[in-house]
């Protein structure tokens, strides 16, 4: 953590590391069944998730992604999508050199056209409830129809990257109604959720 920053910056140039925050989020998980009967509408649907240890190194993530790669592939294929359905990633960003090249390898290799995003520049990285909050705020991004931007002024991307972060908020496309969150943690652990929107008189 870099002393006096005001937010991290994932993916870019000038990134120097994390800055720290904290707070909670809560999702129930349960069956269509189950929310009918108690009379409730769903806010959105767990799609598909993957979870992949790489065993790389105590705290540094594995440079190429390996297990982060898995996840990925898992939670696609649980959900039965392309990549291509995605209408954005909500990136663990954590703002720090290893990390950030690390995720983007893996969204360079697997998700090359999906628009990345990281809420860590709003909320800092929770010690205790990082993926919860990111989780949250990625469905409700799905259900207001937008993409959040990063939450610095005159962003500068790393040329270095295979990504392309949104710098600025912008609408997601009608047709796209599933967005993934992942994770990267101590130990090599990995994790990767995809969400889907809330019902519409459609489905």
């Amino acid at each position: 953590m870099i002393a006096g920053q005001s937010a991290c910056r994932p993916f870019s140039k000038d990134r120097a590391g994390i800055t720290l925050g904290e707070g909670a989020g809560v999702m129930i998980l349960e069956s269509r069944e189950q929310a009918k009967r108690r009379g409730v509408k769903p806010q959105g649907f767990l799609a598909g998730y993957g979870n992949a240890c790489d065993g790389y190194h105590a705290t540094a993530p594995e440079p190429h992604g390996r297990g982060m790669q898995k996840a990925v592939k898992e939670a696609l294929r649980q959900a039965a999508i392309v990549p291509a359905a995605l209408a954005f990633i909500n990136a663990h960003g954590t703002g720090t050199l290893d990390n950030d090249a690390a995720e983007a390898f893996v969204f360079g290799e697997l998700l090359p056209q999906v628009p990345v995003s990281a809420t860590k520049s709003y909320t800092g990285h929770a010690l205790g409830a990082a993926g919860a909050i990111e989780a949250v705020i990625t469905l409700l991004c799905l259900n207001r129809g937008r993409i959040p931007g990063a939450n610095f002024r005159d962003p500068q991307p790393d040329p270095s990257l295979p990504v392309s972060p949104v710098w600025e908020a912008q609408p997601i496309a009608a047709n796209r109604r599933f967005a993934l969150s992942d994770s990267l943690a101590f130990g090599g652990c990995n994790a990767a959720i995809i969400l889907e929107k809330e019902e519409t008189d459609a489905r």
